[in-house]
């Protein structure tokens, strides 16, 4: 939490030694103890708090996100693709051939002319 070593954290308790004495220094560190642990507590609840206050917010939000007509969108052309993902890619479509009418070349009757003229 605060990135103190071994060697830091001795130096701190020696010199706290020095300067409180050995009677007092118990007392003191269970103090200290006490006071973080309250510290830690208050912390906790104002997060479960903010957390709290914060819950209807973010309630609304997803909400408006849900009403954007961009996700709409996106929501159906995702429903659009799944579809056509299962689809192998390497399949081509097949052309379909109009049906042939009599003005095409392939129903004209062969030039009887010239196979008339045969002996």
């Amino acid at each position: 939490m605060f990135n103190i070593g071994m060697g830091e954290l001795f130096l701190i308790v020696l010199l706290a030694l020095v300067v409180v004495g050995p009677e007092r220094l118990p007392g003191i560190m269970r103090q200290i103890g006490k006071y973080a642990y309250q510290l830690r507590a208050i912390v906790n609840e104002l997060t479960d708090q903010f957390a709290d206050e914060l819950r209807p917010l973010q309630e609304i939000q997803q909400l408006a996100e849900e009403l954007n007509p961009v996700t709409q969108v996106k929501k159906v052309a995702m429903s659009v693709a799944e579809p056509l993902q299962d689809v192998s890619g390497d399949a081509k479509p097949e052309l379909v051939k109009p049906p042939a009418t009599a003005d095409t070349p392939e129903n004209t009757p062969e030039d009887t002319s010239a196979s008339d003229n045969t002996p």
